[in-house]
């Protein structure tokens, strides 16, 4: 009887055991799903001063397919994120 009992408790904990590995696991994968962000090179930042009457190219990283929206001086400029992650939206040129 003590055997069975202390099997049927491993069968159990085992249970459990995969439940909680299975639970992490999924909830690894739809939390980088969910929140994936887009990132600038360090030399983006606000107050940055751009070259007066040149375009300026602006790039960054993201999720694949991911849309990325830039408010620049009253203006919107959308892309989407190519597949190898990679974005780029050029601002027209402004004058002084």
């Amino acid at each position: 009887m003590n055997l069975t009992k202390t099997i049927g408790l491993l069968i159990k904990q085992s249970i459990k055991i995969r439940s909680i590995i299975l639970f992490l696991l999924l909830n690894i994968m739809f939390s980088q799903v969910s929140f994936s962000q887009v990132h600038l090179p360090k030399l983006v930042s606000n107050g940055m001063i751009l070259q007066r009457e040149t375009p300026v190219t602006i790039r960054g990283f993201a999720s694949a397919g991911e849309q990325v929206t830039v408010n620049f001086n009253n203006s919107t400029f959308t892309t989407v994120t190519a597949i190898d992650k990679k974005w780029e939206i050029i601002l027209p040129s402004q004058s002084a």
